[in-house]
């Protein structure tokens, strides 16, 4: 009776996991569609060549990253533009893998997307607000480390900061420099923590 019962049971039972299995993975890849179309569309930017390559850890994942030209949006009085545009690009890596963090980077997403600038653009003034909106009601069990910069090609400074991401590398010539090496606290630890700028030539 416990053999019949088995190869009878058993199929159905392989059958509903597996339904259930699809229907997982298709929740999973509409949220990792939805991910890909918040990554910014290769921007122009006059007097920058650059090449992306996005690769998230699993199917969606925390992996965020941001290219703007900001030329129009900066509003800085003493702007001298000289046919270069100014950008920025901002890195981030949710702790944690999968659907949860690839919500939580999407949220980043739309946190970011409310911030007006009022004080001119600053990688830090940007990160310090995001922040704040990153906390919620209740404890979120996750954290983001970001890499933010913004370069002025009328005054060549570069502005960045590391909240708790791998620095970047500035290489000229044969010389490398790490930006950002251990700079300061991911996003989601304290939430009035104000993140400040570091500027190099």
């Amino acid at each position: 009776v416990n053999l019949a019962a088995s190869l009878i049971v058993r199929p159905l039972v392989m059958r509903s996991l597996a339904r259930e299995s699809t229907r997982q993975r298709n929740q999973i890849e509409g949220l990792a569609d939805i991910q890909k179309s918040l990554l910014p569309d290769n921007p122009q930017i006059a007097g920058l060549d650059y090449a992306v390559h996005w690769q998230p850890a699993e199917t969606a994942a925390g992996d965020y990253y941001e290219m703007n030209k900001l030329t129009e949006l900066a509003l800085l009085p003493d702007f001298q533009p000289n046919g270069n545009d100014i950008w920025g690009v901002i890195v981030g890596d949710v702790s944690g893998h999968g659907a949860a963090a690839a919500m939580e980077a999407v949220q980043f997403d739309a946190i970011l997307r409310t911030y007006q600038g009022g004080e001119g653009p600053s990688p830090a003034a940007a990160i310090s607000y995001a922040n704040r909106y990153f906390f919620s009601r209740r404890s979120r069990g996750h954290f983001m480390t970001v890499f933010a910069m913004l370069y002025r090609p009328d005054t060549r400074l570069l502005n960045f900061l590391s909240a708790g991401h791998p620095p970047a590398l500035l290489r000229r010539g044969r010389d490398v420099h790490l930006l950002g090496e251990g700079d300061q606290i991911p996003l989601g630890v304290l939430r009035d923590h104000e993140y400040r700028n570091n500027e190099i030539v």
